[in-house]
């Protein structure tokens, strides 16, 4: 089985529904083919309706999409869903009850195909379920259902693959095994990809590039490395991990804090908030030389690291520490800074 890769670009599409506020307001965004994009935002951005106007099953109120150059969607043109060459993965999975697997799989295919086909075994052979066409859903484990629905929406051999929350009905230990294996699947078919989550680690791993929505609008599009160390605001900031603000005065790429001199990336004047993200903190016992002093609040063991929550004269601050924990609430404590560049925010 093969992939085309198509890639996907969308132009100022808007949407709302009962004539209330815009769903989606002026979202534009382009995944190069090949490339796997994640709608990242908290519930009720607008992720899903993007999904379901980049597969036809709703239409948006203007605004243009396209796909390797065809297009799907403007205000003269609708391609309907199953001419789109668009496959998708619900939330749910969607399965038929009374189907068996291998006539799941074959759903989307044309009707001499649907009961048998090769590529129905060579769909369920990528997901690692062949030999299982026989079997029902319900005889299945949740893992093994997600794979038929992935199966389902890849045997059509499509030129873009939408995943609504893939995940997000497994449970964790499962999620994590099953994302890999979707991920190395992904990278080997080489088919552009877009999925929505809310978990900022799911579309870090995933994403080739990361965008994020809120209140209907993109917020920031870029790399995930690029998204989590220059965030466009203080809200992005925020969503796509732990976030300490910490009060300086910013001169040029440069501001003074309570943790010492920090090098800005963009140059800011006056009053700011400094990013700093919990893994670039430094603790040793008060005393050590460090230029900030605290006093540990809250101490998180995780396994395979240590979360500290630590007062700072007015703010609280989270430390990410690889470590066993090595601190005990209450104890007085010395913040240091990685020498690390970072954004402020004016205030």
């Amino acid at each position: 089985m093969t992939a085309s890769a198509d890639g996907l670009v969308v132009h100022s599409v808007t949407k709302s529904f009962a004539a209330g506020p815009p769903v989606l307001d002026g979202v534009s965004l382009h995944v190069p083919p090949g490339a796997t994009a994640a709608l990242l935002g908290p519930s009720g951005c607008g992720k899903t309706t993007l999904l379901r106007l980049l597969s036809g099953l709703d239409r948006p109120d203007s605004g243009i999409i396209e796909v390797g150059g065809r297009i799907l969607t403007s205000p003269t043109v609708f391609v309907p869903p199953e001419e789109r060459r668009i496959g998708m993965v619900f939330q749910d999975w969607a399965l038929f009850p009374h189907l068996d697997v291998a006539r799941n799989v074959g759903f989307g295919l044309p009707r001499p195909e649907r009961r048998e086909s090769p590529r129905i075994d060579a769909a369920l052979a990528m997901v690692g379920l062949d030999g299982l066409g026989h079997r029902m859903p319900d005889t299945l484990s949740g893992g093994q259902q997600q794979r038929v629905a992935l199966a389902r929406a890849l045997a059509p051999e499509p030129s873009v693959l939408l995943l609504d929350e893939p995940f997000s009905n497994l449970d964790a230990s499962l999620r994590h095994q099953i994302r890999t294996d979707v991920h190395r699947l992904l990278v080997s078919l080489g088919v552009t990809t877009v999925f929505v989550t809310h978990d900022q680690g799911e579309a870090f791993v995933l994403g080739d590039q990361v965008v994020v929505l809120h209140d209907g609008r993109v917020a920031q599009a870029g790399p995930p490395d690029q998204v989590y160390r220059r965030p466009a605001d203080r809200w992005v900031a925020e969503f796509v991990g732990h976030a300490n603000f910490v009060p300086g005065t910013a001169t040029g790429t440069a501001a003074t804090t309570s943790l010492g001199p920090v090098e800005l990336l963009d140059p800011c004047e006056g009053p700011v908030e400094v990013l700093v993200r919990p893994e670039h903190l430094r603790l040793a016992l008060d005393g050590a030389g460090g230029p900030g002093h605290g006093t540990v609040e809250l101490v998180e063991f995780v396994g395979h690291s240590t979360s500290y929550l630590v007062r700072l004269g007015e703010v609280t601050v989270r430390v990410r520490d690889a470590a066993l924990p090595r601190f005990e609430r209450d104890d007085a404590v010395d913040l240091a800074l990685d020498p690390v560049p970072t954004v402020a925010f004016p205030v």
